[in-house]
Parts: C-alpha cells; structure tokens; sequence
C-alpha cells in the first residue's frame, strides 16, 4: 500500500527563493499544487532546499513524506528515472528491466529491480 504521507511530483518553486544563510521557513509547491514545508529547525531543511531547488531547475521529480499534521518534510529521495524495457511478474513482486536516464543500459545489458507493493507510482508514457 503506498504512503499517504508520500508525494512523487515535480517542483515547480521553493518560496521565498534560496539565498546564501538565510533559514527562513520555506514552502515547497510541486505538482498539482501540493505543498510541503521546510522547517528551520530541522538541520536538514537546508540541504532539503538546495536539492529540492536544483531538481526544480533540472526538471527532475522528487519523493518526499510529509508529516500529515505540519506537513514539514521528513524524507527526501530522489527517484530513479528510466526507460522501462519489460515488466514481468515474479513471485515477490514486479520484475522490470530498464536503462539508466541517459538512455545506456546500466549494465553490459540491463538492469534489474524488484518492486512490491511499497513502490508510491509508477507512470507509463511511450
């Protein structure tokens, strides 16, 4: 079951906008208008800002868990993009094959990555 805390989106803005030493609370708005906030009393709120800016400029998705009553975020990865090249069913999950972002194949063929139910979206486009 995926996380309801969990949003797989694109940034579109970090407000107010980075600035050298500043530790403002911060508003993250990704896709669909959904917000999150950096708190600037978690340590982390800093780095979250920088790599959430610079996934922004480089038009890279983010996951992100969000406590449910402040909405601050918690934990911050950055998804694996790939081509998807076969799905195949296996007895603990989802077999896929794919190539890395740049489109070379990870491995002197593909690569291999088990997926069960704890995967939070996984979208198709041709």
């Amino acid at each position: 079951m995926p996380n309801p805390n969990a949003i797989v989106a694109n940034v579109l803005r970090v407000e107010p906008p980075l600035e050298a030493g500043d530790r403002r609370e911060r508003t993250v708005v990704l896709e669909g208008e959904r917000r999150a906030r950096l708190d600037p009393g978690n340590p982390r709120s800093g780095g979250f800002a920088q790599i959430l800016d610079g996934l922004r400029k480089m038009g890279m998705p983010v996951y992100v868990e969000v406590d449910p009553t402040t909405l601050a975020v918690t934990r911050l990865l950055i998804p694996d993009v790939t081509r998807v090249l076969a799905l195949r069913e296996s007895n603990d999950g989802l077999l896929v094959d794919g190539t890395c972002f740049a489109g070379a194949p990870t491995t002197t063929s593909s690569w291999r990555r088990r997926c069960a139910s704890r995967c939070a979206r996984v979208t198709w486009s041709p």
